[in-house]
């Protein structure tokens, strides 16, 4: 289970409009989630974010967000990131803000495989 971050678009292989973000690149950072972090994930991230971004993440799966995506989420883990609900995933989420501003920023985007 990870998150992925497109640093670089040009440098990608793309599927579509899909980056192939799974290869060791340069122009690909990542960072690990715990099994247990994962169920977490499933339980508080994944329905309100499959809605807000039209996704299909779930667990098993591999869920690209564009740029567009990316700010939405942003959005979302702004305003809920503080609430007590969401301590139990509060890492995870604190990390993917970082990841989120820079895709909003360098108009590239993220993976999540849960």
């Amino acid at each position: 289970m990870k998150v992925y971050l497109a640093k670089d678009l040009s440098k990608l292989t793309m599927y579509g409009n899909v980056p192939e973000l799974s290869l060791k690149n340069d122009a690909v950072d990542s960072f690990d989630i715990s099994e247990e972090e994962g169920e977490l994930i499933n339980e508080l991230f994944v329905d309100p974010t499959n809605e807000l971004c039209d996704a299909a993440l779930d667990n098993g799966d591999y869920q690209y967000y564009n740029a567009s995506q990316c700010k939405l989420l942003l959005e979302w883990v702004s305003k809920v990131g503080n609430e007590a609900e969401m301590t139990p995933i509060s890492s995870f989420l604190e990390k993917l803000e970082v990841y989120l501003q820079y895709a909003v920023t360098n108009n590239t985007g993220i993976a999540i495989e849960l």
